[in-house]
């Protein structure tokens, strides 16, 4: 798309390309991507690359900027960003997600710009009309006082002390801490007190009505992604917000039928790259 000046005079011509990683497939919900396909390594580079060739002889793209879910966790590998610039030396700048990484390159230079989480960052690229370069990139860090404006600060505080007032309050205490790690010794590559109380609770709230069930009681098991449990729980008063940190997803519990083949199928794909951590 050509990037104009107030006058309308075309300055530079961009083309922005989406990357999103095949981990959407197993990490998102499977329902939104019916009938959709995702390339992975060598596929998805020649796939990005066959693209900006189109671009550039089309005069499309003085300037490319890739926009990903990729990330550089090494379980990621090879779909992470820093794979996919290796490999697509056509793109000038990538914005990154996923990993929730902090940085303004990649551990070799790469060009990878990534703000982290929660709103952190701003991320700020600087394009040069004349010579139709990017000139430099950098992170605007957000504080506390970075930005505020009075009338929507009392609208979200109004909003904030309603939801602190109800999920504050305490419905139970824990004697010990609930593992809320990611890896090593967390939920991410071992069995955790937390992840076993959450998978507990699943499978007591589903047998609330036994009856309604196909199997016996005794055949009903509860699966969770470790990679859902976000935070410990300390020892002492327990609330709806502790319970929202841990699981901050807002996901159901469902009940479905599957063979015995099935489950190990499953839980085998969970645990291929042990002892390495996988959120899955």
């Amino acid at each position: 798309a050509p990037v104009t000046d107030a006058d309308g005079n075309t300055l530079f011509n961009l083309t922005v390309m989406g990357v999103a990683t095949p981990e959407t497939q197993t990490k998102a919900n499977p329902a939104l991507m019916k009938g959709l396909t995702f390339l992975s390594g060598q596929k998805l580079y020649d796939a990005a690359n066959a693209k900006i060739k189109v671009a550039r002889e089309e005069g499309n793209a003085d300037i490319v900027i890739a926009l990903t879910h990729l990330g550089v966790d090494a379980s990621s590998e090879p779909n992470r960003s820093i794979d996919f610039v290796k490999n697509v030396p056509g793109v000038d700048i990538v914005i990154d997600g996923h990993s929730h990484t902090v940085m303004t390159k990649g551990e070799n230079g790469e060009p990878i710009q990534s703000t982290g989480t929660a709103f952190a960052n701003i991320g700020v690229i600087v394009i040069d009309d004349a010579t139709k370069k990017i000139e430099s990139n950098s992170l605007f860090e957000i504080k506390e006082d970075t930005a505020k404006d009075a009338t929507v600060a009392a609208a979200a505080q109004k909003i904030i002390d309603r939801i602190d007032k109800e999920y504050g309050a305490v419905f139970a205490k824990s004697e010990v801490v609930l593992n809320g790690a990611k890896a090593p010794n967390g939920n991410r590559d071992s069995e955790t007190n937390n992840g076993d109380l959450i998978t507990d609770a699943m499978v007591w709230k589903i047998l609330q009505d036994k009856e309604s069930l196909t199997v016996d009681a005794d055949h009903v098991v509860a699966v969770t992604n470790g990679g859902g449990i976000r935070k410990a729980i300390n020892p002492g008063d327990v609330t709806k917000k502790s319970i929202n940190e841990v699981l901050p997803f807002g996901n159901t519990v469902v009940t479905i039928y599957i063979t015995g083949a099935e489950l190990l199928e499953a839980l085998e794909a969970s645990t291929y790259c042990t002892p390495d951590a996988i959120g899955g």
